[in-house]
């Protein structure tokens, strides 16, 4: 998307060592003078980390600082297991609200991904460029789509709330079987419905996911697809009995392979 947009994308590597997060230091460590905006996932796919209020103020005063926007992709922001409420960037203050593009949409938190359909809020005169750029280009979303949107986000938060908690008990099923396998860690996520697990002690991760697929029949993504190499996403947007049944397959696979 950064470079249709004629710009030269710049990708910040996090290590477990920052909890597979990007920290103020390392943000103001790469802006230049070239630099025009960050774009931050939280909680995030693949990681599913969730930036702490604390960590988008250190990162929200880099960015005021520095005179930068920032796109934040707030798509999982209904899904956060271990914290109570959501921060987003723009709730910050007024100068970091001024300079916040938000972006969401109803794929996830409401299990709507073939609908397609998303909205973005932000200052007014960009806001109306994206809406000219829009115009010329997908049009609008279908008519349907947009009222199943709004049927959607008109529903009670409890019902939100139910899906939530049921991701909340998949995460620690996953995480309590996968805590089973010395060969397999991970990152605690803190939302969204992934984790993202460090298989290197089992070779190559692409090679790795390719066999456990074709040999156990379960499917993760390997690393290489996020820039990750050595690692795994796994997904517990599944029933608990096929989360059970495919980390039970891959300790097999793991067993037979070592």
């Amino acid at each position: 998307m950064v470079k249709i947009a004629g710009g030269t994308p710049k990708i910040l590597p996090t290590s477990p060592d920052s909890g597979l997060k990007i920290t103020p230091q390392q943000l103001q460590n790469n802006i230049t003078d070239k630099t025009r905006l960050l774009i931050l996932n939280s909680p995030s796919n693949p990681t599913g980390v969730l930036y702490s209020k604390e960590d988008l103020e250190g990162l929200a005063e880099v960015i005021v600082k520095n005179n930068i926007f920032v796109i934040s992709d707030e798509i999982y922001e209904e899904l956060i297991y271990d914290v109570k409420e959501y921060t987003s960037p723009a709730s910050l203050g007024k100068e970091i609200y001024d300079l916040t593009f938000t972006v969401n949409g109803v794929s996830k938190a409401y299990s709507m991904t073939g609908w397609r359909i998303g909205y973005a809020a932000g200052p007014e005169e960009v806001i109306g460029y994206v809406k000219k750029l829009q115009d010329h280009s997908t049009s609008c979303p279908s008519s349907i789509s947009q009222a199943a949107a709004v049927a959607a986000l008109s529903l009670p938060k409890s019902d939100v709330a139910k899906m939530r908690d049921e991701f909340h008990v998949r995460r620690d099923l996953m995480m309590k079987l996968l805590d089973g396998l010395d060969e397999i860690s991970y990152i605690r996520p803190g939302g969204a419905f992934y984790m993202f697990c460090d298989i290197s002690k089992l070779g190559d991760s692409f090679d790795v996911a390719s066999r456990i697929l074709n040999d156990a029949k379960v499917a993760f993504i390997p690393g290489e697809g996020f820039g990750a190499p050595g690692y795994a996403r796994l997904s517990f947007a599944t029933s608990e009995a096929k989360i059970e049944e495919g980390i039970k397959r891959i300790a097999a696979w793991i067993k037979n392979n070592s």
